[in-house]
C-alpha cells in the first residue's frame, strides 16, 4: 500500500524558492521553510508521491542506508501533519520518475522550521477584522495616532 499526502488548500500555500520550500499556514499564521532534502521532500509529497517512492528516490540519490532515510523522511511527515499542512490522500501516486544518475551525495535528514514572529499580521482579516479605523487597526485596539478630522460646513 503506498502513502500519498494532499497538500491542505486553500489554507497553506507554498512555493519552493532557490530550492528552499517556503510553506505557510493561512488558518495558524505560522510559516515554515525546509531546505535540501526538507524541499524535495516537500515537492515530492505535494505533488502526491508516495512516501515509499520518496524513500526510494532518496535511497537512490544519498549515500545512506534505507533505514535512516526511512526514519528522518517518517519525522517530516509528522512534523507537516502535526503542522496540518498535509493530510492523507486517497489520491493513486503519480508515476515514479527515476532519479537521474549521479554521484550520491550525504544525506541530512530533512528539518521543517517553524515561524510564529508574524502570526498576528498573518491572521488579521483586514476586511473583516478592523476597528472604524481602518486597517491595520485590529477590532478592539485603539490607534496610536489621531483620528482624522472631520471638516466641517462654513
Amino acid at each position: 500500500m503506498f502513502h500519498t499526502y494532499r497538500v491542505m488548500a486553500p489554507e497553506v500555500i507554498a512555493d519552493i524558492i532557490d530550492g528552499e520550500a517556503v510553506i505557510m499556514n493561512l488558518k495558524t499564521g505560522q510559516y515554515f521553510s525546509s531546505d535540501g532534502v526538507g524541499s524535495e521532500c516537500w515537492d515530492a509529497l505535494a505533488s502526491g508521491l508516495s512516501v515509499e517512492l520518496l524513500v526510494e528516490r532518496l535511497a537512490a540519490s544519498y549515500a545512506a542506508d534505507r533505514a535512516t532515510i526511512e526514519s528522518a523522511v517518517a519525522g517530516f511527515v509528522q512534523d507537516l501533519l502535526s503542522h496540518e499542512l498535509i493530510a492523507p490522500s486517497d489520491a493513486p501516486p503519480p508515476d515514479a520518475v527515476s532519479p537521474s544518475a549521479r554521484s550520491r551525495s550525504s544525506f541530512q535528514a530533512p528539518v521543517l522550521n517553524v515561524y510564529s514572529d508574524m502570526q498576528d499580521l498573518l491572521l488579521l482579516d483586514p476586511i473583516h477584522d478592523v476597528d472604524a479605523a481602518g486597517w491595520p487597526m485590529p477590532k478592539g485596539e485603539t490607534a496610536a495616532w489621531p483620528a482624522p478630522k472631520s471638516e466641517t460646513a462654513v
